[in-house]
């Protein structure tokens, strides 16, 4: 069996391929949500645990950068006086290569 992700608005379709133990599991799941709160409180537990595994998923370049780098640049940010770089604050590849440039910078003086 396979799930189906569909996000319309950019045109996203994954198959999702499931073992047949996770099937039957998520039929029988499925058969309990007839109430629209039961349905509302397990998309609400499902979509954390999606979330996270979207996240996790990711290439590491276009994932959040740690916090670690965060912590680095905002140091580094005050030493230079200059502010981080939105998009260093989303993508750890822009943050590296933030990251890279300040220290060379604060370095060079």
């Amino acid at each position: 069996m396979s799930l189906y992700l569909v996000e319309p608005a950019h045109g996203i379709s994954l198959q999702i391929p499931v073992s047949e133990s996770e099937e039957r599991a998520l039929v029988l799941q499925w058969a309990r949500l007839k109430g629209a709160i039961a349905r509302e409180r397990f998309s609400e537990r499902f979509g954390r645990q999606l979330t996270d595994a979207i996240a996790d998923s990711l290439d590491w370049d276009i994932k959040a950068p740690t916090d670690a780098q965060l912590a680095y640049a905002l140091v580094l940010s005050q030493k230079l006086g200059t502010d981080i770089p939105l998009s260093a604050k989303s993508s750890r590849l822009e943050m590296s290569l933030f990251l890279g440039k300040a220290s060379v910078l604060l370095r060079d003086r």
